[in-house]
């Protein structure tokens, strides 16, 4: 098991020491002052007055973020200096809701929103439906998804808009310009992208390829998104002012990057359908439409006869399957053992991936979404390594574990959470039979999704 470290009580980013309150104030005051931003224009109405605030788009980020807050309740949370989840909800709320005040907005620079736009795209990139592994095949959690996903991306291109406000698509050189913001994004990013193409055969697939291109910038988006978040995480945790704004304008130019390169996939979304914001499910049934007086299939072939092929299981599928099938099985035979002599185990490996299993209605797409969250783990611990030589490894992937627990779709928590209800209840009775007081301890949510992913990262294991 990975051992845990004592809670750390720690003073919050938002309350300042009172000796030192005063001169923190006026070096904040004057570097507001020094970060004017003069590419804004005054925005005045009519005799003078400023402009109203953009209530329409504060309602919008206020309602995301007390939704998130709400849907979050991460249980058995830990305070600690590395991450805390209800500051840095709190602090994305309102960095962004400044925007909405045209004065307030005219006095931030890009950074200052950095850290929330970048844990934007990491939301957008986990609920695109345009990415397989984000598809559960429930169309209820499919369709919750497609609607966290539209609500994520308003309110991270409508942020954007009003930070990168001369940031647009050169329509008249299209390759081009996509390739140069894919070089950016891949280098801001620090994240893997697809193999380089030339700027005069991304000009012609956008022209006779377009949704072969789109699934490509999908899959850059969706890599790109998870790392910005995964980075968004790691300079929230840093203390020193200096180091944050240099991680700041770090993120800046990401999520700039990665807002120019959804402006160039809704560009091509309103190619092949007339609208911008074309749902995945309202596109597959123009496809199916259109191809249906073409005599084509979704892939431009020969319609298909009978009934589709299920796809089969990668090498690294398999072995994945095979992981969560040998935790399972060895977690059985200790309940029989224990069992024969009296004793009890806590089950969590096996109830947390039957949860999932109710989820991810087939194998591959569950072996499919934890190979993902098994790769996001250890990302997002060797940042927090390079960012803190002294934290512990083990220590490292437990609050990475915690982190993407807080990022699960709501399905999938209420899931595990229904799970670790029944595990605690069967806990109970056998406390109650046995008279054992060691038994009534409940079982977490978080504890069953974090002893189920030890099995699968990469050095978290138990």
């Amino acid at each position: 098991m990975l051992p845990t470290r004592p809670a750390k009580k720690t003073i919050s980013r938002y309350e300042l020491e009172p000796d030192v309150t005063e001169s923190r104030q006026e070096l904040q005051e004057e570097a507001e002052q020094i970060e004017t931003r003069p590419d804004l224009p005054e925005m005045q109405a009519e005799k003078g007055a400023a402009s109203p605030i953009d209530s329409a788009y504060a309602g919008e980020v206020s309602k995301f973020f007390n939704e998130k807050r709400r849907l979050a309740e991460l249980t058995d949370a830990e305070d600690t200096s590395l991450f805390d989840h209800e500051n840095f909800v709190a602090m994305q709320q309102m960095s962004l809701e400044k925007l909405a005040n045209p004065k307030t907005a005219r006095e931030m620079k890009p950074r200052d929103a950095a850290l929330a736009l970048a844990d934007l795209a990491g939301t957008m990139a986990g609920r695109n439906l345009e990415i397989e592994a984000n598809v559960t095949g429930d169309p209820a959690i499919d369709q919750a998804s497609e609607a966290e996903h539209a609500q994520a991306k308003k309110i991270f291109m409508d942020s954007c808009e009003k930070l990168y406000p001369n940031v647009t698509v050169d329509k008249k050189d299209f390759g081009n310009d996509l390739k140069r913001t894919v070089d950016g994004l891949s280098q801001a990013a620090e994240a893997p992208l697809p193999p380089d193409i030339s700027g005069e055969e991304l000009d012609r697939m956008a022209e006779e390829r377009p949704q072969e291109l789109a699934k490509r910038l999908d899959t850059i988006l969706h890599d790109t998104g998870d790392a910005l978040q995964d980075r968004s995480r790691i300079s929230f945790d840093v203390e020193d002012e200096q180091r944050r704004k240099e991680a700041g304008g770090h993120l800046a130019a990401g999520t700039e990057m990665f807002y120019k390169l959804q402006l160039f996939r809704d560009e091509l979304q309103e190619r092949m359908y007339g609208r911008k914001d074309v749902t995945k499910s309202e596109a597959e049934a123009i496809d199916k439409m259109r191809n249906a007086f073409s005599g084509e299939n979704a892939e431009g072939g020969q319609p298909d006869e009978g009934k589709e092929k299920p796809a089969e299981m990668t090498g690294k599928e398999k072995e994945t399957g095979l992981a969560v099938d040998s935790a399972v099985e060895q977690e059985e035979k200790q309940l029989e053992e224990a069992e024969k002599e009296g004793k009890s185990v806590l089950r969590t490996v096996g109830p947390a991936s039957e949860a999932l299993q109710g989820i991810w209605k087939k194998d591959k797409a569950l072996v499919g979404r934890l190979d993902l969250l098994a790769e996001r783990i250890d990302n997002m611990t060797k940042l927090k390594l390079q960012a803190d030589q002294q934290i512990e490894p083990s220590f490292a992937y437990r609050l990475s574990m915690r982190q993407i627990f807080g990022e699960l779709l709501p399905a999938e928590s209420d899931a595990l959470k229904a799970a670790a209800r029944q595990e605690s209840e069967r806990r109970h009775k056998l406390a109650e039979e046995k008279g054992d007081k060691d038994l009534e301890k409940p079982v977490s949510a978080e504890r069953l999704f974090i002893d189920l992913m030890s099995v699968l990262v990469r050095d978290g294991k138990k």
